[in-house]
């Protein structure tokens, strides 16, 4: 899906508004940015095929966007050993309450290890947060993005990904020690 338009992806069978766009881009283009099962060749995913979701600031979760495009239900990550993380896997991780209001400034303040490797952690750093795997559906053009402190914002996104990612792995629990 390399260099890959509306056009493009609408011919694969991915549903974008022609006038609006696509607000789930982020994982088209960001799935480059992941290690492949050739770099990490003893991490797998345990499923490659994902719905991708748009969700509001409250967690309601749908399969179109505002501008009428539907999400695709099997976006592949295929070929990579990691994906991108979802919002409510962090709300879930962090035992947060579900239907939070994201919007709310600097909801994640406390959990900095969230941030590391980012322009919070470090001056130097080119990017200033990570996005989420989920389009934001207030918008046909935005996508869910931690930014700094924690703040989680539903931004404007182009095809030129300008947020780092959290790439997740999916570990067995039984090959986890307690």
């Amino acid at each position: 899906m390399e260099n890959s338009s509306s056009d493009d992806l609408e011919a694969l069978g991915y549903s974008c508004n022609k006038e609006y766009g696509c607000n789930w881009f982020g994982p088209v283009t960001a799935i480059k940015e992941l290690p492949t099962t050739l770099q990490w060749s003893n991490v797998s995913l345990k499923n490659n095929s994902r719905q991708i979701l748009s969700i509001n600031s409250t967690g309601y979760l749908s399969m179109i966007t505002p501008g009428g495009g539907i999400l695709p239900k099997d976006f592949s990550y295929s070929g990579y050993a990691a994906r991108i993380l979802t919002l409510n896997e962090i709300v879930k991780g962090l035992n947060l309450e579900p239907n939070v209001d994201f919007m709310t400034f600097y909801y994640l303040k406390n959990y900095y290890f969230l941030l590391e490797n980012t322009m919070y952690a470090q001056a130097n750093s080119p990017s200033p947060g990570w996005k989420f795997e989920n389009p934001g559906n207030n918008s046909s053009v935005s996508s869910w993005v931690m930014i700094y402190f924690g703040d989680v914002m539903n931004l404007r996104l182009s095809v030129n990904l300008s947020y780092g990612l959290r790439p997740a792995i999916e570990v067995p629990k039984s090959k986890i020690s307690y």
